[in-house]
Formats: structure tokens, C-alpha cells, sequence
């Protein structure tokens, strides 16, 4: 492990909802893969991550690039945490929507990234979209340590 890390079994969410008929997995340190069960879904995927943060990261280096198809990008407080949320799509329009959740925090005095990447056709994502807003929605991260 790099130098300066948490280690990911030091953190814990305070809560979060798995959304309902999805299967997590734990794929690396730090990194929970969920893929949808429902049939007709199940090219739906969710990433949660937990690394560390740049010194100089901010919330802005969070947006997407210009140069992808947003449809929107803003910042959100969630349970009085502010969150870089966002959905896009490469340039051309044509790839799976990518609906991103991200934040920065201090855990154990290191500065910290938190995301939650969700990927999907789009056909798929507008079916799942409710069910990914709980699951953002429900988040709480440590406070600071």
C-alpha cells in the first residue's frame, strides 16, 4: 500500500443502501462493485471508491471534461456533505450514461476522494435512475478523524 493511505478496513460508512436485487462485491481495497440482477438490467454497474485524494484535488477537478455530452453536472450536500454529482456521456453520444457522485473528505488527518461511478445504456439507466438516487441519497461518510 502507498504511503499516506488509509487502509480501507480503517473506514467505514456510516450508511449507505445496496440498492435492492443488486449483488457487491468487494474487488480491491477499497473498491465495491455492484452489478444489477434484474433481468433486463444487468449491464447496470455500480463502483464505490474510497482513495486518497491529491493535495491539491477540489470539488471542481471533479466535473466532467468539457469535451464529454453533460446533461448535468452540480453540487449537491448530502447529509450536510457537498458532492460533485453528475451525468454524462462520451462526445459523441453514443456510449453507456455515467452518472457520478464524488466528494472529498479528511479520514485520519489524509485527504480523501469518495465516488460512486454508475454505468448503464442509456435505455437502461432511465429504468434504474430511481433506485440509484436512494442509494446516493442514503451516503454518510465518517467525519473527519
Amino acid at each position: 500500500m502507498a504511503s499516506g493511505t488509509v487502509r480501507a478496513a480503517e473506514f467505514k460508512l456510516q450508511s449507505w443502501k445496496q440498492p435492492p436485487n443488486w449483488k457487491c462485491q468487494m474487488v480491491a481495497e477499497g473498491t465495491l462493485n455492484c452489478r444489477s440482477k434484474i433481468p433486463g438490467q444487468s449491464q447496470a454497474k455500480m463502483t464505490l471508491r474510497l482513495k486518497p485524494a491529491s493535495k491539491n484535488a477540489t470539488l471542481a477537478t471533479f466535473h466532467p471534461s468539457p469535451s464529454r455530452k453533460i446533461f448535468f453536472a452540480q453540487n449537491h450536500n448530502i447529509h450536510g456533505r457537498t458532492w460533485v454529482d453528475a451525468l454524462h456521456q462520451d462526445a459523441q453520444g453514443t456510449g453507456p450514461l455515467i452518472r457520478s457522485a464524488q466528494t472529498l473528505f479528511t479520514f485520519d488527518r489524509k485527504k480523501m476522494a469518495f465516488e460512486v461511478v454508475v454505468e448503464a445504456p442509456e435505455e437502461t439507466y432511465q429504468s434504474i435512475e430511481s433506485v440509484v438516487n436512494r442509494s446516493i441519497a442514503s451516503l454518510r461518510l465518517p467525519n473527519a478523524k
